[in-house]
């Protein structure tokens, strides 16, 4: 995950998607001037993904795969 300069959070391979045709938040259209990965997001997803069903996570484990 990613946290941009106006605070706003996103997964990183979404907002990289994003900024290929815009270069504003997409949640409150401030320019982005910069992103940091947020450990603690990252952390917190894996922890709620332990809980997963393992179908959902080999579904998520692909998909993950997929966009690298």
């Amino acid at each position: 995950a990613v946290t941009l300069n106006c605070a706003h959070s996103f997964c990183q391979h979404c907002i990289r998607e994003w900024r290929n045709r815009k270069d504003k938040c997409p949640m409150c259209w401030q320019t982005i001037t910069s992103q940091t990965r947020s450990l603690v997001l990252d952390n917190c997803i894996d922890r709620m993904v332990e809980n997963l069903s393992a179908d959902m996570r080999e579904r998520r484990l692909a998909l993950i795969n997929e966009r690298k």
